[in-house]
């Protein structure tokens, strides 16, 4: 997927690189969000109305959704950034020639 990344070079000093991490470039997290149909039931569920117009109905399947893709988030294997992101971060590590390497997010 897409991904933006930034490096800041100050001269010999300081090189300072940033990673994305926003869920877009997690594996798994953002299964949910992938899932098309999930956010169409969704939104007929919840279409024009306020959370405090929800019937018992309503909560209750949306909790169902919520369990159904939880499964899909919350896993050991997920990654905060994914293969390309740290093949990136690798090379603009190991071709700095600053003194000093900071990575923030």
């Amino acid at each position: 997927g897409m991904f933006i990344n930034r490096t800041f070079s100050f001269g010999k000093l300081l090189d300072v690189i940033i990673l994305e991490t926003r869920a877009t470039q997690r594996t798994g997290s953002n299964a949910f969000a992938k899932d098309a149909a999930s956010m169409a039931e969704i939104g007929k569920l919840v279409a024009n109305k306020k959370p405090s117009e929800w019937d018992d109905k309503t909560v209750a399947a949306l909790k169902e959704i919520a369990k159904k893709n939880k499964a899909l988030t919350w896993s050991k294997d997920n990654k905060l950034v994914g293969e390309a992101q740290l093949a990136w971060l690798a090379n603009k590590l190991s071709s700095s020639k600053a003194r000093w390497q900071v990575i923030g997010q």
